[in-house]
């Protein structure tokens, strides 16, 4: 598969499958086209029938008629074909790079973008673009080219029709539209925003429904939900009353063409410019023509939502990363196992605690304590290459991470975080993730060590867990992220407060376990439990001065 190009555009489909692109587009024409003529040749056809002539002057009518209904319905089922293959190839090549994307940016954070904004953009606004390059692009050249072509197939028969098709075709396909893009302009905006709104507010009640259930919050919740949703409708009903009254004037200008045409069509005929026979060919190919560019009309219509969706995912495509890679790879460190600050001052708006200078080497019982808000999250961070220290250096075997990618530091350096993400899927497959090539046995064991043995008997699988782990407690997330801790194999392990929400006895037996199970591997925690830090062999406390050792 073709890899797509970072900027999405209108011509992505080309970029990404030019041969499909251009497939599509030549049957469009074909069908278009075909219908102009079917048009045509039908009403000739039915006109000099009328006169009874022989059967046989009437052959090669009767063919082209036959020629054009064929090809049209075959070049329009191959048309569908090609675009959809083109669009979904596209689609296909662009999701991989919104997820590339997202995973490029989510470790270092999103900044002033909210969850449902990503969320929006990596499911919504990539099925936008289905309708912009199957229901907008299509329809807008094939329309723009079958209409030139009928302009000036009318001109040849009589000179004055080609004015009168071209203003109607004008009027009704780019004139209409335009109208009906300014007059929806203000509604689109403010549903735009009803939308966000909206997404906003379910990924509220539904990313905390356990805690909200319980809450006076949730009412409240539902009040704005109630309120966004009538006011998204009334928008919707407002947009559509304006594209209807745009809709019934197409309607209005169509027929008056053809009208005329029928007209022009007379008068030429009682000037002997036209042929009798032929008095039905104008009227029936204004038809045609208004039937080809008819789809223009919607598809000019939904062309401003169909373009914000995709100037939204452009903007996620350009979104620099917190620390970005660096351009080509020049450390290996594959069998790394020791991690180094050196004069590190965190901070992300400016200074926040440093310098600091600290060693993690293989086998070391390291503990952060510190009062809140003091950046011991920050200094996890930043270990992980997650977010860049405003100053210092952070480096793993002496490379740093400034010349490592961010894959290249994960490998060897595992987080976990206060409250680690869990899919919707089983609690043993949401452990499986940190070594893919580990067995059920060894799943099943770390899982024993954490405390959720339990939580998986009776299923070979373990217990289902819901979207976002909302089955689980807090604790209980916690110690998934443990689980995959003591499963993974990375010789330096971070855990953001690996106890927050267990009782004293389990807490207890997760920091002996994983004492007992990292055996020489580095284990950095970060607690304000002060029976956690007396198990490290090492504590520092964090302040806005460095690191002081306490032990």
């Amino acid at each position: 598969m073709r890899e797509l190009d970072p900027s999405i555009s209108v011509l992505s489909p080309v970029r990404a499958a030019p041969a499909k692109a251009a497939w599509a587009l030549a049957f469009g024409l074909i069908t278009a086209l075909s219908s102009i003529g079917l048009m045509a040749c039908s009403g000739l056809l039915i006109v000099r029938s009328s006169l009874r002539p022989p059967v046989f002057s009437l052959a090669v009518l009767m063919g082209f008629v036959q020629l054009f209904a064929l090809s049209r319905a075959v070049a329009r089922y191959l048309e569908r074909l090609a675009i959809h293959d083109a669009a979904f190839h596209t689609l296909t090549s662009t999701r991989l790079a919104v997820f590339r994307a997202m995973s490029r940016l989510v470790p270092g954070g999103l900044g002033a973008h909210h969850d449902a904004e990503i969320t929006r953009s990596a499911i919504s606004d990539v099925d936008a673009l289905e309708h912009l390059y199957v229901g907008v692009l299509p329809p807008l050249v094939v329309g723009a080219i079958a209409g030139i072509y009928s302009i000036l197939l009318a001109g040849l028969i009589v000179p004055g029709a080609a004015l009168a098709l071209a203003a109607g075709l004008a009027i009704a396909t780019v004139a209409l539209p335009l109208t009906a893009r300014r007059l929806a302009e203000n509604p689109q905006r403010l549903l735009e925003d009803a939308l966000q709104a909206r997404h906003r507010l379910l990924v509220e009640v539904t990313s905390a429904p356990l805690e909200l259930s319980t809450s006076p919050r949730l009412d409240s919740l539902l009040g704005e939900l109630d309120v966004t949703d009538r006011t998204t409708a009334k928008l919707r009903q407002r947009l559509a009353r304006r594209r209807g009254a745009v809709a019934a004037a197409s309607v209005l200008v169509v027929g008056g063409t053809i009208l005329l045409m029928t007209r022009l069509s007379a008068a030429a005929v009682n000037t002997g410019a036209l042929a009798a026979t032929s008095v039905a060919v104008l009227p029936l190919l204004a038809m045609a023509a208004f039937e080809v560019t008819a789809a223009m009309t919607p598809a000019l219509g939904g062309l401003p939502e169909d373009r914000a969706a995709q100037q939204r995912l452009e903007a996620l495509l350009s979104m620099p990363s917190a620390w970005p890679d660096p351009s080509h790879v020049v450390h290996d460190v594959a069998t790394a196992d020791t991690a180094e600050l050196t004069k590190v001052v965190l901070g992300h708006d400016g200074p926040l605690a440093g310098p600091l200078d600290l060693v993690i080497s293989p086998g070391s019982r390291i503990a952060i304590v510190g009062s809140s808000g003091a950046g011991k999250s920050t200094l996890l961070d930043a270990l992980a290459h997650f977010t860049p220290p405003w100053a210092g250096q952070v480096s793993i075997e002496g490379a740093p991470l400034d010349e490592l990618t961010g894959s290249q530091t994960r490998s060897r350096v595992l987080c976990v975080e206060q409250d680690p993400h869990t899919f919707s899927t089983t609690l043993a497959a949401n452990v499986h993730l940190a070594r893919p090539d580990s067995t059920d046995a060894e799943v099943d064991d770390v899982l024993e060590a954490v405390g959720l043995g339990a939580r998986s008997q009776g299923q070979a699988s373990g217990i289902a867990i819901d979207e976002l782990g909302g089955n689980l407690s807090g604790g209980e997330r916690q110690r998934v992220g443990i689980a995959r801790a003591l499963l993974s194999s990375a010789p330096i392990v971070l855990i953001d407060e690996p106890t927050e929400g267990l009782d004293e006895a389990t807490a207890e037996r997760v920091i002996a376990e994983l004492d007992a199970r990292l055996k020489d591997r580095a284990l950095v925690i970060v607690t304000h439990r002060p029976a956690d830090a007396a198990a490290m062999d090492e504590v520092f406390e964090l302040s806005a001065s460095g690191l002081a050792r306490l032990r």
